[in-house]
This record gives C-alpha cells, sequence and structure tokens, in this order.
C-alpha cells in the first residue's frame, strides 16, 4: 500500500496527491544522480505512474461533478412533459383538422368484411 503522511493513497485530496508526485519525482531523480540501480528506478516510477492515474482520476472525477452540478440532475423516464408555455388549444387543433380513416374504403380496397378480419390477415403474414 502505499501511504503520504500516514494516509493511504485512494483517500489523498487532489492537493495531497499533487504534492505526493512532486516529492517521488525528486527522489526518483536524486536515485538517479546517485546511480541506483535500474529496478530502484523502476519501482518509484510506479509509484509515480500510480500517483498520476490517481491525480487523473480525482481530476476527472471533479470535473464530473462540476458538470453535473452546472446541468442539474433530471432525468426523465417513461413522462413526456409538454413544455410549460406549450399552446395546448394550437396543438388539438392541429389534430382535429387531420382527416379521420375511411375504414368502409380501406375494408372494400381489401376486399375484407370486417376490420378483425383484416387484421387477422395482416397477423399471418
Amino acid at each position: 500500500m502505499i501511504n503520504y503522511e500516514g494516509k493511504p493513497l485512494e483517500d489523498l485530496t487532489l492537493e495531497e496527491t499533487i504534492e505526493f508526485e512532486k516529492q517521488m519525482l525528486k527522489k526518483v531523480l536524486a536515485a538517479s544522480k546517485a546511480q541506483m540501480s535500474g529496478g530502484i528506478l523502476d519501482q518509484i516510477n510506479l509509484f509515480i505512474d500510480l500517483i498520476r492515474d490517481h491525480k487523473t482520476q480525482l481530476a476527472q472525477k471533479d470535473l464530473y461533478d462540476k458538470n453535473e452540478k452546472d446541468r442539474g440532475n433530471v432525468l426523465n423516464i417513461g413522462e413526456i412533459e409538454a413544455p410549460p408555455n406549450a399552446d395546448v388549444e394550437g396543438i388539438l387543433s392541429h389534430y382535429k383538422t387531420i382527416p379521420k380513416a375511411n375504414v368502409d374504403e380501406i375494408l372494400s380496397a381489401h376486399k375484407a368484411k370486417s376490420v378483425e378480419e383484416l387484421l387477422d390477415f395482416y397477423r399471418k403474414k
């Protein structure tokens, strides 16, 4: 487990994570100048990669939270709401002007005796 000032990496804030990354970068620089073995440098670089990954996650979470707060949390599933200033009378008059289907003409065109017969014909297809 990686700890910084007694706190595990997962519990660090963004600012603490940045400070931790700075310290580890100084350590890898010092180890490189001291010509330490490649294994030690690789291990420090692995820690730095883990710290950077955590920093990225925190930054993305902050950005996501900010976007959610700006957008608001509105999600309506299964509901259709009319706009607040909808002209209900205008909408109704539009649908009243649409001509209704002439059922007798449709039945005679398909040589069917009833709507049920016509529906049965299309169900079989």
